[in-house]
């Protein structure tokens, strides 16, 4: 990456040396002689632009500045110049000169403007410069404050100590070694000042869980191809056991997974380490976007070993994955793997890996596969070209679609589900039709295809016209969709459709009036005119479709007005028709109300009452009325009318809450959506009173979501808690969950219900404390300490999202770690999450700190938990908390001494546990009176043999 930066910071510094007009030898430099220049002679001309913009960068980064205003530039030129150090004399003529620097600003007064660097990444290349150039000259750090536009002296070690595991300066860090590496004429020189570089990187503040500190020498060495060997062989071995640790650990490596993870490492552990193992690291090596030749090489050879199913499927996906990178060797074993059936029947089940477009040679051999004898392998092929991009799917459709015809139904499946995405040929896309139809349904991708195809497959979609009055429902029904998947039908589609109304099933006529209705106001009058027809069911059809229709003519409405009077299938279909119109006539209107009247039928009365509401034709008191109506239809149309109504008297809302009680359910819920408003208080009362009443769960339920819209107080809440029913609390939760502070009794309810509830009703508990509940009384805390043992994860969420906890909680907290394993995770998930605990850390016996480092060892390795000794100081680094406290010698010592043999004794755990089983067997050997026998009897004989 440095060598990038360096090019690409040459090059730029090509242009503004001619923009500049810079002279050499008393001659303007030209863009010829530029270009001519080495890159030494190119950075010594343009040394002091070089030295501002490195100035700029590193001090920038100190002082967390991206965007430099008039005031900071001056501050910094001028610290520079304090230290000796040649810059431009005009700063501000310069600045704007430079391909490095941008402002946001516009045109204008250059003292006015703020600049930044092209990229983030820029300025923390120029900031490395400026370390590196410190570094080999060895000499501190001169560091400028700008807020209070003063110096400071600072030590190279103190500042990478202090600097070493920041999250700004991680990139920083990588230039640093890079430079290094680059700079100057001596090689050896250059060796020497990496050499120290590392030794202070280790031998200074070093994080105690590692991943962090192996993490950042990684991508440093990764920036220094070659040299020094032994330093490189150290860290190899430290990256190795810790790779191992957490394979064994988590099954997996965040650390093995990042592409700077060196291949040699990786090589070791696939040759040395057994199957299950190798199957971990290579899944770590398929993460990776691209995987060295070296690496694929060493892969290919181990695949003509005798590997399990997992293995082999695992080196073929990576092979295939960095087909692009492959050597000619590993391309021919690649290609001998995938010309072998029972290799291929391996890739039965692919993981839709992130598949790159295959060679054309390798695309050829797993096309030949699809006419295999087995249907193992020639779904293995299909899987395995599913991975493909579209454009290369495109060049293949035809041996794809000859699948189509294939024996097996779950290829033919596959087949028609890779083909719905692309643009077929008019003969394919007839095999897809016909399929619809023969196969009764079953190609339920088959008709999506059809949809996606352009208006010149005119005659397969006629055809698909004629499969809508099909015997079987699931061809009926794909061949709607089909349909309604176009973007426009032709005219002569919608007239087919239109002719053939009062022929279709019930269950396809939503799609079919959907499609009519979109037609020109032409063919949705040819389709009015048969409303005259005499067969009813064909009436009804057309005023099924006409009403989805919003804006009919004049002529078609005062037609379909005229069946208000016809059977009573047809009379409901012609209201909710006119229903839906943007305006009716007064007369149409009042008809409607006659109806409503007249006619004894709920379902008709009910549909009359939405269209009247709909055009604003019904009164409020009416429909209040209309909610003591005998049938079902009638009222759950008539709440939902008073739903519309943003501001409901008093009489209304009365109304709404009888219904609370109906014996329908619909009815119920109806009322209860028109209730979800701000109510009078003497209503709210009359709600929670009828909380004690032993009334149907829904009701319950009913009224508490209507109690989520009130401005309920605390003592009304803790009326509602103690009101509600225990089985009915779960409903509760969403009321409470909106308040800020809940009262203690709630609370202390809440926490108590821990002990006696699992599932979903415990984790709302706990959701509920949690969201909105910032600090809890200590008696709260202390409840929630008692049931810890219990529900240790429940209860350790809620202490654990406390800002702060008493010592008192912590004391009781404690004594957990002695527990089983579970509760101690849930006992360290909630101490690492506070202050007091690392206070209180290094006076802690040796247990309770080896249970510590065990927990972040295993369950934070892969997060960015970082804790170090700095000076007198223990630093803590987690993302939800960063302290630094100070830490006496002794208990410093103590640490990092627990610490470091903990770690020794995890990397060491099956071997003591193997020398721990050895001992008991020992033991009960030992222990058995066989032992004693077999000892004293050859002694015994020894005194009585005769010699």
């Amino acid at each position: 990456m440095t060598t990038v930066y360096q090019d690409i910071c040459v090059e730029l510094l090509r242009k503004d040396l001619c923009r500049r007009e810079k002279k050499m030898d008393d001659k303007v430099v030209t863009g010829q002689k530029a270009n001519e220049m080495s890159s030494s002679d190119l950075e010594d001309t343009m040394r002091e632009e070089l030295n501002i913009l490195e100035g700029l960068a590193f001090h920038g980064m100190h002082n967390n500045i991206i965007e430099f205003d008039s005031r900071t530039r001056g501050g910094i030129h001028q610290h520079l110049k304090n230290d000796d150090i040649p810059v431009p004399k005009l700063l501000d003529s310069v600045i704007k000169e430079l391909s490095f620097l941008r402002t946001s600003d516009g045109d204008g007064d250059v003292g006015k403007q703020s600049f930044h660097f092209l990229h983030l990444s820029i300025q923390e290349f120029f900031a490395a410069r400026y370390f590196a150039k410190q570094w080999t000259k060895q000499d501190p750090i001169s560091m400028f404050e700008a807020k209070e536009q003063k110096k400071s002296k600072v030590s190279l070690r103190s500042f990478m100590n202090r600097e070493k595991y920041s999250v700004r300066y991680e990139i920083f860090w990588r230039f640093v070694a890079g430079l290094l590496h680059i700079q100057g004429t001596d090689p050896r020189e250059n060796q020497q000042v990496l050499s120290h570089f590392f030794k202070e990187m280790e031998q200074g503040a070093q994080d105690l869980l590692g991943p962090t500190h192996l993490r950042l020498l990684m991508r440093c060495w990764n920036e220094v191809p070659v040299g020094l060997t032994l330093q490189r062989h150290e860290l190899h071995k430290q990256l190795a056991s810790r790779v191992i640790f957490e394979y064994d650990i988590h099954r997996e490596s965040e650390l093995a997974e990042e592409k700077e993870f060196p291949d040699e490492i990786l090589h070791s552990l696939l040759q040395d380490q057994p199957y299950n193992m190798r199957n971990r690291v290579l899944n770590s090596v398929l993460v990776r976007s691209r995987t060295t030749e070296q690496l694929t090489d060493w892969i290919a050879s181990w695949m003509h070993q005798d590997l399990d199913q997992a293995s082999l499927s695992n080196y073929i996906v990576n092979l295939l994955n960095n087909c692009h990178f492959l050597s000619q060797r590993s391309s021919n074993f690649l290609l001998t793997c995938l010309l072998d059936n029972s290799t291929m029947a391996y890739l039965k089940e692919p993981r839709h890996w992130r598949m790159k477009p295959l060679t054309q040679n390798l695309l050829q051999t797993v096309i030949k596969h699809l006419d295999d004898e087995s249907a193992q392998v020639r779904m293995a092929a299909l899987d395995l070209l599913s991975s493909q991009p579209p454009f290369t799917l495109q060049t293949i459709i035809d041996p794809i679609s000859c699948r189509l015809l294939d024996s097996d139904p779950k290829i033919r499946e596959k087949a028609s589900k890779f083909l719905q995405d692309l643009e077929l040929p008019l003969q394919v896309s007839q095999l897809l039709a016909g399929m619809t139809e023969k196969e009764d349904g079953r190609r339920t991708n088959a008709d999506t295809q059809l949809g996606k195809q352009t208006p010149e497959l005119e005659e397969i979609l006629l055809y698909t016209v004629s499969l809508l009055n099909h015997e079987n429902y699931n061809v009926r029904q794909k061949a709607a969709s089909t349909l309604r998947q176009q973007t426009s039908l032709s005219s002569s589609i919608t007239k087919r459709l239109i002719r053939k109304l009062g022929d279709f099933d019930d269950d396809v006529l939503d799609d079919i009036a959907a499609m009519i209705s979109c037609s020109s106001p032409e063919l949705v009058n040819l389709a009015g005119n048969r409303l005259n027809e005499p067969k009813p069911v064909v009436q009804r059809q057309v005023a099924f479709v006409l009403g989805f229709v919003p804006n009919l003519s004049q002529e078609i409405v005062d037609m379909m007005a005229a069946q208000l009077d016809t059977e009573p299938a047809l009379r409901k279909e012609v209201i909710i028709g006119l229903g839906k119109q943007s305006k009716l006539s007064q007369s149409i209107l009042d008809r409607f109300e006659e109806i409503m009247r007249q006619d004894s039928d709920g379902e008709i009365k009910g549909e009359v009452i939405s269209a009247l509401a709909k055009h604003g034709a019904i009164s409020i008191n009416s429909l209040a009325i209309l909610l003591k109506d005998p049938a079902c239809n009638v009222k759950i149309e008539a709440a939902k009318a008073l739903d519309r109504h943003s501001d409901l008297p008093h009489d209304a809302l009365n109304a709404l809450l009888d219904q609370l009680q109906d014996e329908n359910e619909e009815v119920r819920k109806q009322a209860a959506y028109a209730l979800q408003r701000p109510l009078p208080p003497e209503l709210v009362d009359r709600l929670v009173g009828c909380l004690s009443l032993e009334e149907e769960a829904v009701t319950v339920e009913h009224i508490l979501g209507i109690l989520q819209y009130q401005h309920l107080s605390l003592e009304a809440l803790s009326s509602v808690w103690s009101m509600t029913r225990h089985e009915y609390k779960n409903d509760l939760m969403e009321l409470l969950r909106q308040q800020a502070g809940l009262p203690i009794d709630i609370l202390d309810s809440l926490v108590q219900s821990l002990r006696h509830h699992t599932g979903r009703i415990r984790s709302t508990f706990i959701n509920i404390i949690l969201s909105r509940q910032s600090s809890l009384s200590s008696t709260t805390h202390y409840n929630l300490t008692k049931v810890f043992r219990r529900a240790p994860c429940e209860a350790s969420w809620v202490l654990r999202s406390q800002e702060a906890l008493p010592d008192e909680i912590i004391n009781v907290l404690m004594p957990m770690l002695s527990l089983d394993e579970e509760r101690r995770f849930y006992t360290m998930n909630v101490l690492e999450r506070h202050e007091n605990f690392y206070h209180r850390l290094p006076h802690m016996p040796w247990r309770v700190i080896y249970y510590f480092y065990e927990h972040m060892l295993k369950e934070r390795s892969s997060s960015r938990y970082i804790f170090y000794f700095r000076a007198q100081h223990f630093v803590v680094d987690f993302p939800e908390l960063q302290m630094e406290m100070p830490i006496s010698f002794y208990h410093r010592i103590k640490l990092e001494l627990i610490f470091r043999l903990s770690w020794v004794v995890l990397m060491k755990k099956q071997e003591i546990k193997e020398i721990r089983s050895w001992l008991d067997r020992v033991a009960a050997w030992v222990g058995n009176p066989k032992f004693w026998f077999f000892l004293v009897f050859p002694i015994f004989l020894s005194f009585f043999w005769p010699r």
